[in-house]
């Protein structure tokens, strides 16, 4: 930063010290006034400092006192002159806005909102080291504040790791339910009809919607709720196939071949239909989430099924004929 800058800026939180001292006189909006003309530089440096103020709004008891010395009546041979007080309080303000990026990592960034295409995966390092993957198709919202690390699932499936000596909670939004991190990492999936948790380190604490407890989800553990905030029941899987897509794979064991279907469809543009009477066809094992072309493989030649594709979108399976 140049020479003339760093003194703009210190003369605009000079400024802001005085103007919140409560001495405020029509001399000083005078002054202030022939300041902000004597450079072009100056009405933008004076609204970044107004700004930097704002976003402190909750930490300023800690200039309470220089504050009150600001507001003090002078005694004309003792007191401290009323510019001292300024810039105790301007210097405040300036080490704050320097230190709070440091202490509160991104506590100043705007909203992020991260997508990902069908298909893609992406790994995010937060501003405070904290780590999240994303699946295919997923959409978060990412707002780091001065009393929150908060995320918001908006779609997808999304794996966290959580840095840990930051002060502020971290938190996941998905549907109506609210997921509260003690110390962990866990996954989170956002479905149409339904939300998912599930953790693997640690612990948290998960709300099915605003306003309710928090239950205490340890690691190993898993739960969802539909879109009402009513717990449903999942199937016995284990940790390690729910995460296998972070690998580029998708594990399957004894699933409906609807389903089957339905997963693959999140990774390719692709709208399956699939004729009733393969409905009660089953399939277990581990696949390449990439690779369709060789789960239609295995289908032809483990069942009756034959496979057409009437436009590159569609695929349609039904029973073979002989």
């Amino acid at each position: 930063m140049r020479e003339s800058d760093k003194h703009a800026e210190q003369s605009a939180l000079t400024w802001l010290a005085r103007f919140h001292s409560g001495h405020w006189s029509a001399a000083d909006e005078e002054a202030h006034a022939k300041w902000l003309a004597a450079d072009p530089a100056h009405p933008a440096t004076w609204l970044r400092a107004r700004e930097s103020w704002e976003r402190l709004a909750d930490l300023r008891p800690l200039a309470a006192n220089e504050l009150r010395a600001a507001r003090r009546p002078h005694h004309p041979h003792f007191a401290p002159p009323r510019w001292r007080a300024g810039l105790a309080l301007a210097s405040l303000c300036a080490l704050l806005i320097a230190l709070l990026p440091t202490v509160l990592p991104g506590s100043f960034s705007e909203v992020q909102s991260v997508q990902t295409a069908r298909g893609e995966q992406r790994k995010l390092t937060l501003a405070d080291g904290s780590t999240v993957q994303l699946n295919t198709d997923t959409r978060v919202m990412i707002d780091y504040g001065l009393h929150c690390r908060c995320l918001q699932l908006l779609a997808g499936e999304m794996l966290v790791r959580v840095r840990h000596g930051d002060p502020r909670a971290f938190a996941v939004s998905a549907g109506t339910a609210t997921v509260r991190d003690i110390g962990t990492e866990f996954s989170m999936r956002q479905d149409p009809a339904q939300t998912s948790v599930a953790v693997l380190e640690g612990a948290v604490e998960v709300s099915a919607r605003p306003g309710s407890a928090f239950a205490r989800l340890g690691a190993g553990e898993r739960l969802a709720y539909d879109n009402s905030g009513h717990r449903i029941g999942l199937p016995d899987i284990p940790l390690a196939d729910l995460i296998a897509w972070r690998e580029g794979s998708i594990v399957f064991r004894d699933t409906p071949l609807p389903q089957v279907l339905a997963e693959f469809g999140r990774y390719h543009a692709v709208n399956f239909e699939i004729d009733s009477q393969l409905q009660d066809y089953r399939l277990s094992g581990r696949f390449a989430s990439k690779d369709l072309d060789s789960l239609l493989s295995l289908l032809r030649s483990a069942y009756p099924i034959s496979i057409r594709r009437p436009t590159p979108e569609r695929l349609r399976l039904e029973v073979r004929r002989s």
